[in-house]
């Protein structure tokens, strides 16, 4: 297995057919590498973390516009755009897998 810093550029000179790397490498990578060939498939790994913001009590209010703000792009579909802006990829949101216990069983099934 290549190094960390090698296998993306070994992926574009076509050392390798495909890699599964985290969104954020890509992003960085084709920050550096803006002509870059490489693109990203359809297929996300279903192990995802979902990510939130968290306010004090004391702020509920604060966290209430938020909510809004994001429930808004949302509707109107503005974060794709918002993504694309800073160089990141969009990913919809989706259902996430929810079990009570991970086992090494789900982590290898296809």
């Amino acid at each position: 297995m290549p190094g960390r810093g090698e296998l993306l550029p070994r992926l574009e000179s076509g050392d390798f057919d495909a890699a599964l790397v985290p969104l954020r490498r890509y992003d960085l990578y084709r920050a550096e590498h803006p002509d870059t060939k490489l693109k990203v498939s359809a297929y996300y790994d279903r192990i995802g973390f979902n990510m939130g913001f968290v306010a004090l009590s004391t702020d509920a209010a604060l966290l209430e516009r938020v909510n809004q703000a994001i429930g808004e792009m949302l509707a109107q579909g503005e974060l794709p755009a918002l993504a694309e802006g800073t160089g990141m990829t969009y990913v919809p949101p989706r259902q996430p897998d929810v079990l009570e216990h991970v086992t090494l069983r789900e982590l290898t099934e296809d």
